[in-house]
């Protein structure tokens, strides 16, 4: 048996891909074929079939066939004299990581978005066939097909979803970590240096490695780089990923090493999520949600580390580290649905939460991604601190990776306080249950102070003074009309209390007129404890509602070396991070 796609790149202007899935050597009974709904390390029901037109079937004289479709997503058909052809169009102008894109420039060709599987034959062999045009490259880690141009062969449909395939003018760098060959190419333009990009991925992923024993676990990896205008964000694969980004983002440094911490946490996946997973992500149900409670630890956890990482290959400073690590704090601090939601909840309900948000969401969710960076960073601690510093998370991952890959496939998620406890030593039953099963605040100042650093959460005199009260409110973003549309209003905050709610317009206060700036100016002179009036339009009627204004939050987090330190104290945090902090970043 014999199953070959072929995508036609033909009409640019049309953003249509045209796909032909052709099976060869199959009896004669009824093939179904399945669109999936969801692309892995994306957890959304994307309905990617809502992009397929135009589907036809024939036999091997091009004589039509009939087509069924049987659900939203399934189409069935026969083959005759043991062939099918399944023709069908794919429309492709969503430019993002995870969807599908096609103009007059540069094709990125999403499996998941892009192919039909045939049901019962997801784990056999298959070649896939580009058709670009002419003077375009074509980028994948799909293994060619010898001697057939622009052909290339996957084991099975796991494997094709797997491995986005890219295709543009592309520019291009090439370079070897450990012995393997990895290669950078960029679609798009901007104020990157694509040398200096090549070194410090390369010191990226050496330092990556070391922590899995300085081994790769790829013959080749690829980085995809769309430098494109409203393009952020990363998506992983086990052999490469696609990378989004600015194109005037490159610099200054501080927007660079940003850059780099989505270069890192996208390359730390090939360990953590593609091969270190847990049972129930993999290999895939592509129709329906595939549930996890361990995404703080996939997701948060990769996060933890594209800051560990890049900080100690030195191509991020420790001040950069430390601020990137207060904001983070400072983040969790101002989501009020820390209290409501653990880290086990919000992984299982990213399908429904995390990336379907709504006007009340920041009251009642708290993302694993934030919040579980900040878990690891204290699981951390709490390894170490139990160990005298001779055993890290770092130990934790080696032994997830030992457990689960390649000839495993994944680890039970109640196995993995054990696993914590085979690698280290240290029993965390007790952490899990009160920071990952539950909302307990977690123990960050207690963790930084042994790590010789210090947690402030304040404002400035002058901030504090400038600042003056406050409402708990998020507005719509800044638009050319300048209304003040209310997006989302704060869990016990004054509007909540005082009856502002999401939707509403604000027009005036205390009777004047107000837009963003003069709410901004009206809150700055404003004490907190005043009573004023809001008007406000609600559903296209005048309201006038009453609010207390209130006192600002300590919105301002800062993570700085202790002053008095002590030399054990530095020690521990040369192991986490290894910079000295102490001689480069100012005291607290």
């Amino acid at each position: 048996m014999e199953i070959r796609y072929e995508v036609g790149l033909s009409a640019p202007h049309t953003h249509l891909f045209d796909v032909r899935l052709t099976v060869v050597g199959i009896g004669s009974s009824q093939l179904v074929f399945q669109f999936p709904s969801w692309t892995p390390g994306s957890y959304l029901i994307r309905e990617y079939v809502q992009h397929v037109q135009d589907v036809s079937a024939a036999d091997v004289n091009g004589h039509p066939v009939v087509v069924t479709q049987i659900d939203k997503r399934s189409f069935g058909a026969a083959p005759k004299d043991g062939f099918l052809a399944l023709s069908y169009r794919v429309y492709a102008h969503e430019l993002s990581v995870r969807t599908n894109h096609f103009d007059d420039t540069h094709a990125l060709i999403v499996g998941a978005a892009t192919f039909f599987t045939v049901q019962g034959y997801e784990d056999h062999p298959l070649t896939v066939e580009i058709k670009p045009p002419a003077g375009w490259g074509v980028e994948t880690t799909l293994p060619p097909v010898a001697d057939t141009p622009n052909t290339w062969r996957a084991d099975n449909f796991d494997h094709l979803v797997d491995s986005p395939i890219d295709c543009a003018q592309h520019e291009n760098e090439n370079f070897v970590v450990l012995g393997v060959p990895h290669r950078f190419v960029v679609w798009g333009r901007g104020n990157y240096d694509l040398k200096k990009l090549r070194i410090d991925c390369a010191k990226i992923v050496e330092h990556a490695a070391a922590i899995f024993g300085k081994t790769l676990p790829y013959d080749r990896y690829l980085f995809v780089l769309q430098a494109i205008s409203g393009a952020r964000g990363g998506l992983e694969h086990k052999n490469c990923c696609v990378l989004g980004w600015h194109p005037n983002k490159f610099a200054p440094q501080k927007q660079y090493e940003q850059f780099l911490r989505l270069v890192a946490h996208e390359h730390f996946h090939v360990w953590n999520i593609k091969r270190i997973r847990p049972k129930s992500l993999g290999p895939f149900d592509y129709g329906v949600e595939n549930y996890t409670r361990m995404l703080w630890l996939h997701e948060g956890g990769t996060v933890y580390y594209e800051g560990l990482v890049p900080v100690r290959a030195g191509v991020i400073t420790g001040a950069t580290w430390l601020a990137d690590l207060a904001d983070s704090i400072q983040k969790l601090d101002a989501t009020p649905g820390r209290k409501h939601m653990s880290m086990a909840d919000s992984s299982f309900n990213a399908w429904t939460k995390l990336y379907r948000p709504t006007e009340h969401s920041r009251n009642n969710t708290v993302s694993y991604y934030l919040k579980g960076e900040l878990v690891c960073f204290c699981l951390d601690w709490e390894i170490r601190r139990n160990t005298e510093n001779q055993r890290s998370l770092d130990d934790v991952m080696r032994a997830l990776y030992a457990a689960t890959y390649p000839d495993l496939p994944g680890y039970e998620e109640d196995e993995f306080a054990k696993i914590v406890t085979q690698a280290t030593g240290v029993h965390v039953e007790d952490f899990l249950r009160r920071f990952v099963d539950s909302t307990e605040e977690l123990p960050l100042e207690q963790a930084l102070s042994w790590y010789g650093l210090s947690l402030s959460r304040t404002w400035t005199e002058e901030a504090a003074v400038e600042r003056g009260a406050w409402l708990g409110i998020q507005l719509e973003s800044a638009s050319s009309t300048n209304r003040l549309k209310v997006t989302s209003v704060d869990e016990g905050s004054p509007a909540m209390m005082g009856g502002i709610y999401a939707g509403d317009e604000l027009l005036a206060v205390d009777g004047f007129r107000v837009d963003r700036a003069a709410l901004t100016d009206r809150a700055k002179i404003t004490d907190p404890g005043t009573v004023s009036t809001f008007t406000v339009f609600r559903r296209d009627m005048l309201r006038e509602i009453t609010v207390t204004w209130g006192s600002p939050p300590l919105d301002k987090v800062m993570v700085k070396p202790r002053a008095n330190a002590n030399e054990i104290e530095k020690s521990r945090c040369r192991s986490l991070v290894g910079q000295d902090l102490f001689n480069s970043v100012s005291p607290l």
